[in-house]
């Protein structure tokens, strides 16, 4: 029996000598589903036809469903910041264009607000580009490779998420 264990995708492949019987399941996806029907098939054509669900156990658990569901729900809760930030950002911009909103003089405080506020957005950014490393000790490569495709989709709306709110913040401190 062997399960394959390679990225964004899942096999099954199992003989039984003595019956000169042999089955492959090939899936496009990490699921345990694809071990599932591998050992339906496989008890089917030995000539067990009494098969109940609950009688088969998956060899593969559904850890990438339960990272890609983690990553997924980020994802969407940072597509609902992103769009209510998209919507204040639009708000301070027509504020500007409609002169409701002033340029003010930058101060030397004002300064020191920015220049942290990029500080922090630079950290969001490196914590972002090192998050595989720190997690699993590998590239960006070989996570988006390896991972689900919630979890580069996750990270990119991070920092989309964090650029839009330093505009943000940049113009409002720059703007009153």
């Amino acid at each position: 029996r062997h399960t394959g264990l390679n990225p964004n995708f899942s096999t099954f492949i199992a003989f039984i000598s003595e019956d000169s019987i042999g089955v492959a399941v090939l899936a496009n996806s990490n699921s345990s589903y694809t071990d599932a029907i591998g050992e339906y098939a496989l008890r089917w054509s030995s000539g067990e036809r009494n098969i109940k669900v609950d009688d088969i156990e998956a060899v593969i658990d559904d850890y990438f469903l339960d990272i890609d569901t983690i990553f997924s729900v980020i994802s969407m809760l940072l597509m609902i910041y992103l769009l209510s930030s998209i919507a204040f950002l639009l708000k301070i911009i027509f504020g500007i264009q409609n002169k409701k909103k002033r340029y003010k003089s930058i101060s030397r405080k004002n300064i020191i607000k920015l220049s942290l506020a990029l500080t922090g957005f630079m950290l969001v950014l490196m914590s972002i580009y090192l998050t595989p490393h720190l997690i699993s000790g590998v590239s960006w490569e070989t996570a988006i490779v390896w991972s689900s495709v919630s979890f580069p989709v996750a990270a990119v709306l991070l920092i989309i998420s964090s650029f839009i709110s330093y505009l943000i913040y940049s113009l409002s401190q720059i703007f009153s």
